[in-house]
This record gives C-alpha cells, sequence and structure tokens, in this order.
C-alpha cells in the first residue's frame, strides 16, 4: 500500500514482511540503539560511526523490504526515506521522534532466536566489551571481556534486563554510568555463562 505524502518521493513501494524473523529484528535493534523515526514520519535515520555497521543496516534495508536507495551523510548518518517504512517500523514497537522506545511486549513470545538477533543488533549499536579485571581463588588478577549495553533510559534497561534473563537465561546488572554529557546507565552481562551467551 502507499501512504499520502507532501513529498511524493517519500511515499515509495517497498516489500513489507508478513512475520518476524531473525533479520527483522535485528533491524529493530540496531533502529532502537542508534537510530529514530524522525518526527515527520517520512524517514528512519541510523547513525553509527562503522562503516560496517552502516552498510549491514542497509543490506538488512534491501533483504527486508526491497529497498535500494538511502542517503549517506559524512557524518555517518544513514537515512532511508519511506513513510511507509516508518510507519511499519512504529508498529512494531519504535515511537516517532524518540531515541529511546521500549521493549514491545511481543518480543517476550518471540523465538529465542528472534531475540537474541534483537540483543545483538541493539548491543552493535549500543554495546561494547569491557576487560574487567576480575581475581580468582588463588588470588590471580585477571581480566575478563565482559560485554555491555548503555543507554540513557534505566527503564528502557529494566525491560531488556528483563527479556534477557526470562528468555535468553543470561543474568545482568544494571548500574548508574557517569559521562561528560551526563548520567547514563549501563548493563553488564554477568557469570561465565551469560558471557559466552
Amino acid at each position: 500500500y502507499t501512504i499520502n505524502s507532501k513529498n511524493l518521493s517519500r511515499s515509495n513501494w517497498i516489500k513489507l514482511p508478513d512475520k518476524t524473523s531473525p533479520e527483522l529484528m535485528e533491524f529493530m535493534g540496531l533502529v532502537m540503539s542508534d537510530g529514530h523515526i524522525d518526527k515527520r514520519k517520512e524517514s528512519i535515520v541510523f547513525a553509527n560511526e562503522d562503516p560496517l555497521l552502516r552498510e549491514r543496516f542497509k543490506r538488512l534495508a534491501k533483504d527486508l523490504f526491497a529497498i535500494n536507495s538511502s542517503k549517506e551523510y559524512k557524518d555517518g548518518r544513514v537515512a532511508i526515506y519511506s513513510k511507509i517504512l516508518s510507519e511499519y517500523t512504529a508498529k512494531l514497537g519504535i515511537d516517532f521522534g524518540k531515541k529511546e522506545s521500549k521493549i514491545p511486549s511481543y518480543m517476550f513470545s518471540l523465538p529465542k532466536k528472534e531475540i537474541e538477533s534483537f540483543v545483538k543488533g541493539y548491543f552493535d549499536g549500543d554495546g561494547c566489551v569491557a576487560m574487567i579485571p576480575f581475581k580468582t581463588k588463588q588470588g590471580k588478577q585477571v581480566n575478563y571481556p565482559t560485554p555491555k549495553i548503555f543507554c540513557k533510559s534505566m527503564v528502557f534497561l529494566q525491560e531488556l534486563q528483563s527479556l534477557m534473563q526470562l528468555r535468553l537465561g543470561i543474568s545482568t546488572k544494571l548500574n548508574p554510568h557517569n559521562t561528560p554529557k551526563g548520567l547514563m546507565y549501563e548493563l553488564v552481562v554477568r557469570g561465565y555463562e551469560g558471557r559466552k551467551k
């Protein structure tokens, strides 16, 4: 279908998936972490300094929605101008004009593989692996690679924490995280099994 818009070039025909998939949930994770739907509801913008991640975003858009055109800016933004895609993505749970959304309730009922893909997409955008010092029982100091996810919204991370614990069995700890730009929060994966997952 198509939606009337003052800018006809932003109401192009696209393919819309009729069911969820790992690829669609990875796309959702990327948009929730480093993207947004603009307030005019005419485009989706993904901003990340990693060129490989920007290419992954464009590849997912092409494979999922048959979108072959996007505009890439020098500051690391990729914009897809499609009112239909904006409306579709919003129905899946991403709010217009907001950086942080909420974890939609339907995600708790998705197949495990799709939840893993959503977490992967979000982690690729707003996560990192930190080397955390740890003392063994023998008193030896070692560094463990520890995944962390960052967000300004404590509520969002609490919801993500519940999703990861209940559906993936990954234990995490939520901490405040001070930055030069203000207070954020970090979700830290706990335990050896959690790190492996």
